[in-house]
């Protein structure tokens, strides 16, 4: 993930249910250590957005 942060810039990643709970469990760790605020849907539900 680190790799990923460097080329885009993000106020907020969000992690789907298509993701396996072990890849979502190994982001959310290195967002944490990379202070990268991040959504998961599998652990908060929806991401909702209003326009």
């Amino acid at each position: 993930m680190g790799n990923i942060i460097k080329l885009y810039k993000s106020k907020l990643i969000i992690f789907d249910s298509s993701n396996s709970l072990y890849h979502i469990n190994k982001w959310k760790q290195e967002c944490v250590e990379l202070n990268q605020s991040y959504y998961s849907v599998p652990d908060s539900g929806a991401f909702v957005v209003d326009l």
